[in-house]
C-alpha cells in the first residue's frame, strides 16, 4: 500500500485535529462518532443557531462547540481553524459549505471535506480545492440499491454522478462463477473485480484465480453491465 500511496504522490498524515461545521444531525453524530473513536485528541463544532449550539454542547463529552458563522473569516482565524488537520463543512447550505471549506483550505487546513445535497453543481466543485465531495443522495441510492440488485449485494457505492457503481457481494453456492477460473467466466467488459476477500485473507485476482463460494468479490461496473454481473454471482443464475 505504501509504494501505491507513492506512485499516486499521496502523502497521508495522522488526522488528531477536527473542525466540524454545522451542528446539525450529520455534524453532531460526525462528533459523536469521533468521541468516542478516541482516535481523535481535539474537536470543534461550530453552529449558527444558539438554541441548537447549547443542545449539542450538552450532549457531547470533550468537543468545543462554538457559537458563529462559519462563513465570518475573522473566526475562522481566530478559532485557529488552520491549525486543524481536517475541516468538514456539513451545513445545510450548500453555499455556505463551499465557502467555508475554501476558506479552511486558505487558511491552511491540509483536508477538507464538504457536503453538497446538489449533484448539478458537483462537477464544477469538484474542480475546486475541495479534497472530499459527498452527496447524500448518492449515498442513500447506494444504500436503497442494495435492496433493490438481485443476488447477496452486502452493499453498492454509486459514483460518478450514477456513472458507475461498486459492489460488493458474495459469489453463492450454485452460481456460474463459482468453481471457475476468472478468465473463463464470460466477464462483461464494463466490469472488473478489484479484489477479493477470503476469510481473512484479501487477494487481487489474476485470470487463473478460482473464484469460492462464499467468496467476498468488490466489483466496479458499468451500469450497462449490472445484471451481468448479477447473473454470473446469484445461485442458479442463468447462463444466457
Amino acid at each position: 500500500m505504501r509504494a501505491v500511496e507513492q506512485l499516486l504522490g499521496f502523502r497521508g498524515r495522522r488526522v488528531e485535529h477536527v473542525t466540524i461545521l454545522g451542528g446539525g444531525r450529520t455534524g453532531y453524530y460526525l462528533a459523536k462518532i469521533l468521541e468516542n473513536s478516541r482516535s481523535v485528541s481535539s474537536i470543534k463544532v461550530i453552529e449558527k443557531d444558539l438554541e441548537r449550539a447549547r443542545k449539542i454542547s450538552q450532549r457531547l463529552s470533550h468537543a468545543l462547540v462554538i457559537h458563529g458563522d462559519g462563513s465570518d473569516h475573522q473566526l475562522l482565524e481566530d478559532e485557529n481553524i488552520g491549525a486543524s488537520d481536517l475541516f468538514v463543512a456539513v451545513t445545510d447550505d450548500d453555499k455556505v459549505n463551499l465557502l467555508c471549506a475554501l476558506l479552511a483550505r486558505n487558511l491552511g487546513v491540509p483536508k477538507t471535506i464538504c457536503q453538497l445535497k446538489r449533484t448539478d453543481i458537483m462537477p464544477l466543485a469538484e474542480q475546486l480545492e475541495i479534497d472530499t465531495i459527498l452527496n447524500p443522495r448518492l449515498v442513500t441510492a447506494g444504500a436503497i440499491m442494495k435492496y433493490m440488485r438481485v443476488g447477496d449485494i452486502i452493499s453498492v457505492t454509486v459514483m460518478g454522478d450514477e456513472r458507475a457503481e461498486m459492489l460488493e457481494l458474495l459469489a453463492q453456492q450454485g452460481s456460474i462463477a463459482a468453481g471457475k477460473e476468472v478468465r473463463k467466466l464470460k466477464f462483461p467488459g464494463g466490469a472488473i473485480i478489484g479484489a477479493v476477500v477470503r476469510g481473512e485473507q484479501v487477494i487481487i485476482p489474476d485470470g487463473k484465480f478460482v473464484i469460492q463460494p462464499q467468496d467476498r468479490l468488490l466489483v466496479f461496473s458499468l451500469p450497462a453491465s449490472i445484471h451481468k454481473i448479477e447473473r454470473l454471482f446469484r445461485h442458479g443464475g442463468s447462463k444466457a
